[in-house]
């Protein structure tokens, strides 16, 4: 990954992250952070959750006090690799590793979703912002996603993009 640079990630010279900051992309994979993203854990998230915000919850990971973290198959994805873009929510887009990572969790998703597809193609729970921060109202099918100049849908409604077989969609995994 020689002379790919990140402008974007800490530590940065601005206290808000958006200082000049280019340097190369380092890696340095780690086992212990990998440990989240294992065939086993895989398997848990999606045998062992019957609704959305349990799925969504274990996927993600969870933190508790006195106890050693869990990073989820989603957290660990990004985290293992260990470089400073892909943990970086702006910046991760433009490390090689994210939409490798992120087709894996959308076949996850897709594989969770098809164990009772009329039950959980519709379903989805959490607040319109990551993990509630700053505090928001619910989500709804009917909010609109909206990526902004990365929007080759130019907002599209959360129902529409539920499904990997309907709407705009139309794809199976295999």
């Amino acid at each position: 990954m020689s002379g790919i640079g990140d402008n974007v990630s800490p530590p940065n010279p601005r206290t808000d992250g958006l200082g000049y900051n280019p340097r190369c992309i380092r890696t340095d994979l780690s086992v212990e952070l990998a440990r989240g993203a294992s065939d086993a854990n895989t398997t848990k998230l999606i045998l062992g959750n019957d609704n959305i915000g349990d799925f969504q919850d274990e996927m993600q990971g969870f933190i508790k006090e006195g106890q050693q973290p869990f990073y989820g198959v989603h957290t660990s994805g990004h985290l293992m690799v260990g470089s400073d873009p892909i943990a970086d929510f702006f910046a991760s887009p433009a490390h090689p590793w994210f939409f490798s990572h992120h087709a894996m969790i959308d076949r996850v998703w897709a594989i969770w979703q098809n164990l009772d597809i009329e039950k959980r193609t519709n379903t989805i729970a959490g607040t319109i912002t990551y993990r509630n921060m700053p505090p928001s109202r619910n989500a709804t099918l009917d909010d609109i996603i909206d990526v902004g100049v990365n929007d080759a849908f130019q907002g599209i409604k959360v129902r529409d993009a539920m499904s990997t077989t309907e709407g705009p969609f139309c794809y199976i995994y295999v």
